[in-house]
């Protein structure tokens, strides 16, 4: 016979499992689609951030220089497109109070790749 506390230990299992399925059905992740045309006169910046259960409630904005990247936060397993005029940029986010950043100079028509894991920049070459 079971004992009352692993009956409820099992009940707060099933509902934890129960809830992550809701929250992902809400927040659907898209799977990774290649941007094939760079606007004319453009960069292309992909910021993703890998799957990971560490630092999986940091949710947050990325910016460029002064304007956010997109109104949409970059959660696990997610990416953000972002065109970006030629010129240097400092992408950056905030969390808990504490400014992390990456330098990058961009040229027309070339791609990067910035991966954010925890809270960390980093641009990272195409073959990653």
């Amino acid at each position: 016979m079971k004992t009352p506390c692993k009956i409820t230990g099992l009940i707060v299992t099933g509902l934890f499992f129960i809830m992550c399925g809701t929250l992902s059905a809400q927040n659907k992740r898209v799977p990774f689609q290649e941007v094939k045309n760079i606007p004319e006169g453009k960069a292309l910046v992909y910021i993703y951030r890998p799957g990971n259960m560490s630092g999986a409630a940091y949710h947050y904005s990325i910016n460029a220089n002064d304007q956010k990247v997109s109104e949409v936060h970059l959660y696990n397993d997610t990416y953000l497109v972002y065109y970006a005029d030629p010129g240097k940029y400092e992408f950056w986010l905030i969390c808990y109070g504490k400014k992390n950043s990456v330098n990058l100079g961009v040229y027309a028509g070339k791609t990067y790749y910035i991966e954010v894991k925890g809270a960390l920049l980093k641009v990272v070459p195409a073959e990653k």
